[in-house]
């Protein structure tokens, strides 16, 4: 079949041409209407596609020449525009006489049945096309013109449009240009174009950075601002990166200052096209400091291997292959390895069991590489075969270049806690069963009624029977008078009322309150509430399940007083190691608690006070005890050792699971709001924390008005004149404010 398409668009002829060739048909081309005609009358065409806005002529004239032409009105003709697509549109051609009017674009497929569909229907009424119903010249003109008025006022409007979007957008331009130069002016780091072996379009920064004018430096080749070591180094690069070699983008070089020091610089450089020729984009930001500190880490990290060594939980670190490069002794044993060089080399996967280690391979490494940090449960498999559930914190540790560099690993073996934890479940799945058989602790409330229903087990709990009560239901009254603690009667009406009245039919609800044994003794239990609705939406039923929960809540008070008296173990173990301060925690914490509460913070906000400031000389355990009490001045070197002890005390407590940013608290008590302070020189813009600057404040007046091996006791006027001196710069104002009115008032003494 031959077909004809006509369409001023190349890409829009080149498409369908491909589309129909592709299916067996032979096709020409026409770019208007004027130049197909010329065609359908010199050749013989089964079909006509056309658009319709087409110079010279269009798609609707057209057909209507086709039409009216006896050689040519046999032959079908298709519209197949993206630009006429309202229905006045396709009426009109449709009216001129065309078989069919497709919108574009159309699914090829779709496009396909179309076409075949006015094939196969002009075949079976013998080639006859459709007559056209708009035959007068006046007709066709007026709704032609209609047509064409119509699609010039969208063309007009859609361009105004384009002109105000093109307005805006050039405007958005012409104010993020404004913006890129304010940034590369007012930008920290030094930017800069490299082209010809000098530095061209410096920012101020870049000026800054290497002390001179855009003038002088753009005079001197840019290799003699680098240190004569490096220069080689970042020539090279440069080089490469020119010629369009794959080149580091950032790294690290020295530099030489103005004054003749050497420093620190990172580069991040790309290639770019500058006034037509090959240059680089630079971005040089100073890290010397980082650099120094990254020193400092280094050597603080080789001193708490010492403490790392000595420590109860199991400590690792292994390189980003996994290969062990550190072990200490408790986690040597804890592999079943007799020394630590038995176990570097090896990679740290092959002392876990099969399913530990696919979970590392899947879970902990992605996490390490994304969040820098993992903390869960696994299963170690020793040198002699056996294996140990150990929880695990694993972490990053990372180079100069803030790149990760090593994996560290701190694990606790918790064999008993696990074996523990599974007679817990034995025993609460026993529990279970016998709960679910005998509907033990089950109790119903009636509304309607008032009347609550129990079972046996109800009423053990209880330590009483059925028949002791009187029977298996009372009224809610009578409930609360006989095992409802008085002072808790309130709180239950409440919780009943709720789900009483709540609008939803799936209300669940957990509470615990105080009892009254038949005996008269106070216990605990556990409820679990649930409702029933009628079909209107009105709760007519309550029913759930009590638990006694006395014997586990004395249980977890025997564990809170077990971890005060831990914690009261450490603090004692501090001040032994450090006699000339002893009882310097215990007065600390008496007055940083007693600040806390003239300030009226909360009571859980003063506990975590209370338990940093009596460890908050724990880090001072990695501190040599000769200069804990030198009672000369002493060295800048044990100066430097004695402001570590802060971030040595972090690293031991912050896998601690405290409630309470007690890591976080001791880090800062050094730190001073204007950042005279240590370890880390925070300001009151970093987020000093309100805990660590009454730990701050409670230290320095504690640890002035007492005794100290290098000094007498100043007494306690010399030290509230101290914070009162720097209150505002130094330490918190509205501490130093409260510290001081306890004093004045004399509420608060530092001798017990």
């Amino acid at each position: 079949m031959k077909i004809l398409i006509v369409d001023d668009k190349d890409d829009a002829r080149y498409l369908l041409r491909a589309l129909l060739t592709g299916h067996g048909h032979i096709v020409e081309e026409a770019a208007n209407g004027e130049e197909a005609l010329d065609k359908l009358r010199g050749d013989q065409f089964d079909l006509a596609i056309s658009d319709i806005l087409m110079p010279v002529m269009d798609g609707f004239r057209l057909c209507q020449e086709v039409r009216k032409d006896n050689q040519l009105k046999s032959i079908p003709f298709i519209f197949y525009s993206a630009t006429y697509v309202q229905n006045g549109d396709v009426e009109f051609g449709m009216k001129l006489g065309a078989d069919d009017f497709i919108i574009k674009p159309a699914e090829p497929d779709a496009l396909l049945d179309r076409i075949q569909n006015v094939i196969a229907k002009t075949r079976t009424t013998g080639r006859k096309t459709r007559r056209p119903e708009l035959t007068g010249e006046a007709d066709i003109l007026r709704l032609y013109s209609r047509r064409l008025v119509t699609k010039l006022e969208e063309r007009t409007a859609r361009l105004d449009r384009e002109l105000a979007e093109r307005s805006k957008v050039e405007e958005a331009l012409r104010k993020r240009e404004e913006d890129y130069r304010l940034v590369v002016e007012s930008a920290s780091e030094a930017i800069f174009i490299a082209q010809d072996g000098n530095i061209k379009f410096p920012n101020p920064a870049t000026m800054r950075l290497l002390g001179r004018t855009a003038d002088e430096i753009a005079s001197r080749p840019f290799v003699q601002f680098i240190h004569p070591e490096d220069q080689g180094l970042v020539a090279e690069r440069h080089k490469r990166r020119l010629a369009g070699e794959e080149v580091e983008v950032g790294y690290e070089f020295r530099f030489v200052a103005t004054d003749g020091s050497v420093r620190w610089g990172r580069l991040n450089a790309t290639r770019v096209e500058w006034e037509g020729r090959a240059a680089t984009l630079n971005l040089v930001s100073d890290v010397t400091e980082r650099r120094q500190a990254e020193h400092e880490r280094f050597e603080a990290l080789s001193r708490f291997s010492g403490f790392a060594d000595a420590s109860q939980y199991g400590m690792g670190m292994a390189n980003l292959d996994g290969r062990i490069v550190y072990v200490n002794p408790t986690l040597t044993r804890m592999l079943g390895e007799k020394a630590p060089d038995d176990c570097l080399g090896k990679r740290f996967p092959t002392y876990y069991t099969e399913e530990a280690s696919r979970r590392i391979r899947e879970e902990v490494m992605p996490a390490l590489m994304e969040k820098g940090y993992w903390h869960g449960e696994l299963e170690l498999r020793t040198a002699d075969g056996r294996k140990i559930p150990t929880d695990e914190n694993y972490f990053i540790i990372r180079d100069e270049n803030d790149q990760p560099h090593y994996i560290a690993d701190i694990l606790t073996d918790i064999t008993d806690r696990k074996h523990a934890e599974e007679k817990l479940r034995t025993s609460e799945a026993q529990l279970s069963n016998a709960l679910r058989i005998a509907h033990a602790g089950h109790w119903e409330y009636d509304v309607e009624t008032d009347t609550f229903t129990f079972n046996d087990n109800f009423y053990r709990i209880f330590r009483t029977t059925a028949e002791e009560v009187g029977g298996y239901s009372m009224s809610s009254v009578e409930y609360a008078r006989r095992f409802c603690h008085p002072d808790d009667v309130h709180m239950v009406r409440e919780e009943t009322q709720a789900a009483i009245e709540t609008d939803d039919p799936y209300y669940g609800r957990e509470l615990e309150h105080r009892i009254l044994y038949a005996d008269g003794s106070v216990g605990h239990i556990a409820v679990r509430l649930f409702i029933v609705k009628d079909s209107r939406g009105r709760t007519v039923r309550t029913y759930g399940v009590n638990q006694d929960i006395t014997e586990r809540l004395e249980a977890q008070e025997r564990i809170q007083s077990a971890l005060e008296g831990t914690i009261q173990v450490v603090a004692e173990t501090i001040e032994r190691r450090d006699p000339y301060t002893s009882g310097h925690q215990k007065r600390v914490t008496r007055l940083a608690v007693a600040i806390a509460r003239r300030m009226s913070l909360p009571s859980d906000q003063i506990e975590g006070i209370r338990v940093a400031a009596t460890l908050h000389d724990i880090g001072k355990m990695s501190t040599p005890a000769e200069i804990l009490s030198k009672p000369g001045k002493l060295t800048e070197h044990e100066f430097r050792l004695i402001q570590e002890h802060p971030k040595v005390a972090h690293e031991i407590l912050k896998a601690i699971a405290f409630p309470w940013p007690v890591a976080d608290i001791i880090l800062q008590h050094h730190e001073r709001l204007d950042g005279t302070g240590y370890p880390l020189a925070l300001t009151a813009e970093d987020g000093i924390l309100l805990e660590a600057r009454i730990l701050a404040v409670s230290d320095v007046v504690e640890a002035m008005a007492t005794h100290r091996p290098y000094r007498p006791a100043l007494g306690i006027e010399a030290a509230l004149e101290e914070i009162r001196s720097n209150s505002g710069t130094k330490f918190d104002s509205t501490v130093v404010e409260t510290c001081v009115d306890l004093f004045a008032s004399g509420e608060f003494t530092l001798d017990e």
